[in-house]
C-alpha cells in the first residue's frame, strides 16, 4: 500500500502518513530493544530472567498518545515498552538489564523492576 493510498483513508484513521510512519518507528524501536534483549539473554549478558513485550507494543503507544505529558504512567509486568515510550533512554534500560551502574535503579532491579 502507498502512503497516497493510506492518506486518502479518512474513514480509516484519523492520522495522516507521516503520523502513521512515527507511531510505526515508535512501535519499532520498543520491538528491535525487545529482540536485542532476548538476544543478550540468550548469548547470558543479561543474567536472571526477562519479562518481553513483544507482540504488545501498540499498548504503551496508543496509550501514551492519548495522554498529557504530565500524566502519570506506572507500568507493571512487561513494563519495557513502557518505559521506553515514556522516554527513559535505552541505554538506561541496557544498563539495568546488565545489572550496571547506569541503569535505571543502578542495576540492582532487572527487568522486572524498571
Amino acid at each position: 500500500m502507498s502512503l497516497s493510498n493510506i492518506e486518502s483513508r479518512d474513514a480509516a484513521s484519523s492520522h495522516t502518513a507521516s503520523e502513521l510512519l512515527l507511531i510505526h518507528g515508535r512501535l519499532s524501536i520498543i520491538r528491535q530493544f525487545e529482540t536485542k534483549m532476548l538476544e543478550m539473554r540468550a548469548s547470558g549478558l543479561i543474567a536472571g530472567s526477562v519479562h518481553p513485550c513483544s507482540g504488545q507494543e501498540a499498548a504503551p503507544v496508543g496509550t501514551l498518545m492519548a495522554l498529557d505529558p504530565a500524566d502519570p504512567v506506572l507500568a507493571t509486568y512487561r513494563g519495557h515498552g513502557w518505559a521506553i515510550e515514556s522516554g527513559v533512554p535505552l541505554a538506561a534500560l541496557f544498563g539495568e538489564l546488565l545489572g550496571r551502574r547506569g541503569g535505571t535503579n543502578n542495576g540492582r532491579g532487572g527487568s522486572a523492576y524498571l
